[in-house]
C-alpha cells in the first residue's frame, strides 16, 4: 500500500469526494476499490438510462407522461433513492479513501460538507418539480370535479355548496317577437 503525505492524503480524500459527487462510484475507483465503484455506479447508470429512454419521444411526450400522477409519483420516489444513494457514495468515499487525518482536515470536511449540501439542494428541486407533476396529474385526472381540496366547492356568496347546473337549467324560453312597424 502506498503512504501519502498528510497533504496528498487530504487531497485524495476531497478528490474522491468530489468524483463521488458527480457520478456515485467514481471516488471508489479513483481509490482502487472497483467492486465498490461498480455497486455504486450500476444503479444511477440504470436509472438514468431508464429517464433517457422516456426522452426518446422528445420533452413534449415527457412532460405529458409526467401528469400521469402514478409516474410522477415513481419519479418523486426514484430521485429521493437516488439521492440518498449519492450521498452515501459520497460518505463512502470520504470514509474509505484516506486516514482518520486526512479526514478530519478541513479540506476534506469542507468537500464532503460541500456535497451532501449540493446534492440535497439539486435533488430536492427535482423533488419540488415531480412533486408538482404529480400534483397537476391528480387534480386534472382525479378527484370530483364538484370538490376543492376534497370538500364541496362553495357556492358564489362563499355559503353552502356549489350546484353544479344540469342540462334543464340552460334551457330557453322564447321571447315575443317585437312588432314590426308597417307601411
Amino acid at each position: 500500500m502506498t503512504t501519502f503525505t498528510p497533504i496528498e492524503a487530504t487531497r485524495r480524500t476531497a478528490v474522491a469526494v468530489l468524483l463521488s459527487f458527480l457520478w456515485p462510484g467514481l471516488g471508489q475507483l479513483y481509490a482502487g476499490r472497483r467492486r465498490a465503484a461498480a455497486v455504486f455506479a450500476l444503479p444511477v447508470l440504470f436509472a438514468t438510462l431508464a429517464v433517457l429512454s422516456q426522452l426518446t419521444g422528445g420533452m413534449d411526450l415527457a412532460a405529458v407522461t409526467l401528469l400521469d400522477p402514478g409516474f410522477a409519483l415513481a419519479v418523486l420516489i426514484l430521485v429521493v433513492l437516488i439521492g440518498a444513494w449519492r450521498i452515501l457514495s459520497v460518505g463512502d468515499a470520504y470514509v474509505r479513501s484516506g486516514d482518520l487525518a486526512a479526514r478530519r482536515s478541513r479540506p476534506a470536511r469542507g468537500a464532503l460538507v460541500a456535497a451532501i449540501a449540493a446534492i440535497v439542494v439539486m435533488h430536492g428541486i427535482a423533488g419540488y418539480y415531480a412533486w408538482a407533476f404529480y400534483d397537476a396529474g391528480s387534480r386534472i385526472f382525479g378527484g370530483d370535479p364538484g370538490t376543492v381540496d376534497g370538500g364541496p366547492t362553495p357556492g358564489p356568496d362563499g355559503s353552502g355548496p356549489l350546484v353544479t347546473p344540469g342540462p334543464s337549467d340552460y334551457l330557453a324560453t322564447p321571447a315575443a317577437t317585437p312588432e314590426t312597424m308597417s307601411s
